[in-house]
């Protein structure tokens, strides 16, 4: 049974996706075919293999959270393997927030995962997902694309 919270987390997702999804399209004339439905995204969240993520706390932290695992329910005893290690169509990562996003290989995500540079910093999982921060100062230099809105 998926919380309130989750639930919160999915619809806040969602308006990050088709706000993504219009500023793309805006500037750069680029289109993503999102596809719709709690099923469909886990095939992928794009026809052409984008994984859109929203960073609400980034500028709070200064740091961009990187996804490996995570449950709809603190109370489930196991993590599913999320963001950079789902298994489906995705090869790029964008995350970010309503002034700025990063658009990461999500290859290079799982590479950067294993080699554990010294920057990187590992929180204590939360109740529903595990994953690692990349300051933002390295995460401008290690994305393919920074944009600012």
């Amino acid at each position: 049974m998926k919380t309130g919270y989750y639930r919160f987390k999915q619809i806040e997702g969602s308006r990050y996706e088709e706000f993504i999804i219009q500023k793309l399209e805006y500037l750069f004339g680029f289109v993503l075919h999102l596809r719709k439905g709690e099923k469909a995204q886990l095939r992928g969240e794009t026809d052409e293999g984008f994984e859109i993520k929203y960073d609400g706390r980034m500028k709070d932290t200064g740091n961009v959270y990187i996804e490996l695992e995570e449950k709809s329910n603190p109370d489930n005893f196991n993590y599913v393997e999320s963001g950079i290690y789902r298994n489906d169509n995705t090869k790029f990562y964008l995350i970010g927030d309503y002034k700025e996003c990063f658009v990461f290989g999500k290859k290079a995500l799982q590479e950067l995962d294993r080699e554990n540079p010294s920057f990187i910093i590992r929180p204590k999982p939360t109740g529903t997902s595990i994953g690692f921060l990349i300051p933002v100062k390295y995460a401008k230099k290690l994305a393919e694309r920074y944009i600012v809105f």
